[in-house]
């Protein structure tokens, strides 16, 4: 955006400077020259400097063959030998001023980050309506504790000092991904990491990389982060959610699970809104899709629009210079994870009727692939697995819709409910209900004031089976709260 704005603005300057001169306006004194003027003149100078350094040049390469041809004792010297020599100059003068050009008229200084402009999606006002509560619901779903499946971990668990991780006790990965289940460094889970055990390759020469190794791990130290538990379900007004442990072979101490931890460490998060792509992997793409990290290599991500309360669409989303927004939603869809969710999302067009009785949903050629009642009784996540196991499309490769479930469960819960927020925090400050824990504001209002309205703002109601992932489309109901396999783009339902 500001380099457009900046060839616009020289654009308009020349046409000035067209104009004056196509009228015969005076020029200005020296002292009231514009920039651009001033860059004219200067290169102006630069081309006479050159040329006559050119002509020195040429003469120089005169008197130099002539000195040649005088000291092999000959008037002239060959033709060839003339041109070898005048092309090794001209080899040696091009490098030389080139040098000098480079470094008179070189890149700009490098200056603090805080003095660069961030690079901003040039869409973005499709989606953001407010971008100060944008930045709001952001630094509350960092560090709400409430995202977490069992209540305790977030995105600031393991970005908290310097944007990283320095936790140092259960921060051990035995090297899971080379297939090794074996702690070599600490010999089991929960080992407290010493200043000693760095770096886990050691030289005898720490300065010399082809000195005798004296050890040598595929330990790598990672992040810990959650149990390991089968997710069930949420408990709607609950932080914590219902899943199942699971005995753990490899993060456990004496029969007693302990956090699982990453085979990657968590990299700072400071200054990461400049990394083109973010993960050490780069897989956090550029472009953000709106579902998760892939970008567009992820053709079957869509997201669900609102072109009216009685209409949604499935759409796919391309959002620039967004790899944190892709890197953002990737923790979530892995630690809550609906893994029995396995359909394929093909495109849909949803219509409730004018007379709010029936929902008719059509594909993208506009062919009628569902129409159903606009009413629904309440259903539960058994009924559903047991009575709805209809494909909605084999036209597409399996993929994975995860993460819904945390969006729903965080709807139902105050921001920020076991966390004191400081009344001078700089962002979310003027809503903090300090000495209280929490916001004074719902998940539910920020929402709406951060984003557009055709991302939330609709009467119907979506009903997706955890067995299959196939969504059916309803009218809100009138006298009932939604099951937790029923999701709405409005209110806190």
């Amino acid at each position: 955006m500001l380099f457009c704005g900046s060839r616009d603005f020289i654009s308009t300057q020349t046409n000035k400077g067209n104009f004056a001169m196509s009228h015969g306006l005076k020029h200005k004194p020296p002292n009231e020259l514009s920039n651009k003027e001033n860059e004219t003149v200067f290169y102006r100078f630069i081309a006479r400097f050159f040329a006559k350094l050119a002509a020195i040049f040429w003469a120089g390469v005169r008197f130099f063959t002539s000195f040649l041809a005088r000291q092999f004792g000959g008037n002239q010297l060959s033709r060839k030998l003339k041109t070898s020599i005048t092309i090794a100059l001209l080899a040696i003068f091009t490098v030389l001023t080139g040098h000098t050009v480079s470094a008179q008229v070189g890149s700009p200084p490098i200056v603090p980050l805080n003095q660069v402009s961030i690079p901003e999606p040039d869409n973005i006002g499709e989606f953001i309506r407010n971008k100060t509560a944008a930045i709001a619901l952001g630094k509350t779903l960092f560090w709400d504790m409430q995202l977490g499946t069992d209540g305790n971990v977030t995105c600031a668990t393991c970005h908290f000092k310097a944007g990283a991780d320095s936790r140092s006790k259960n921060q051990i990965n035995p090297g899971l991904r080379a297939g090794d289940r074996v702690f070599n460094l600490a010999g089991a889970p929960n080992y407290q990491l010493t200043a000693a055990d760095f770096p886990f390759h050691k030289l005898e020469d720490p300065n010399n990389i082809a000195s005798r190794v004296i050890s040598d791990s595929n330990d790598i130290a990672g992040s810990q982060g959650v149990f390991r538990a089968n997710f069930v379900d949420i408990v709607p007004g609950s932080d914590k959610d219902n899943v199942t442990p699971q005995p753990d072979d490899i993060f456990r101490v004496q029969g007693i699970n302990t956090r699982r931890v990453t085979d990657r460490h968590s990299p700072t998060v400071i200054d990461a809104v400049f990394n083109f792509r973010n993960f050490w992997d780069g897989s956090a793409q550029n472009i953000f899709n709106g579902v998760d990290r892939s970008g567009l290599r992820n053709p079957e991500a869509f997201v669900l629009q609102a072109n009216n309360r009685r209409r949604l669409r499935d759409v796919p989303v391309r959002i620039k210079n967004s790899s944190l927004a892709s890197q953002a939603v990737a923790p979530i869809t892995t630690a809550v994870e609906t893994a029995a969710e396995d359909l394929p999302i093909a495109p849909l067009v949803i219509d409730l009727s004018d007379t709010d009785n029936t929902v008719r949903v059509r594909d993208t050629n506009g062919n009628v692939v569902d129409s159903n009642s606009a009413d629904i009784a309440a259903s539960t996540d058994a009924i559903a697995q047991s009575s709805d196991t209809t494909a909605q499309s084999t036209r597409r490769r399996i993929i994975r819709r995860i993460g819904r479930k945390a969006g729903k469960k965080l709807l139902a819960l105050p921001p920020l409910a076991k966390q004191l927020v400081a009344a001078d925090d700089s962002v979310l400050g003027a809503f903090s209900k300090a000495p209280q824990p929490g916001l004074n504001k719902t998940y539910e209002q920020m929402i709406q004031e951060a984003f557009q309205p055709q991302w939330w703002d609709s009467n119907m109601v979506i009903r997706v089976n955890p067995n299959t992932g196939r969504r059916r489309f309803y009218r809100r109901p009138r006298n009932r709260p939604l099951s937790t396999i029923e999701y709405s783009t409005r209110n806190k339902d």
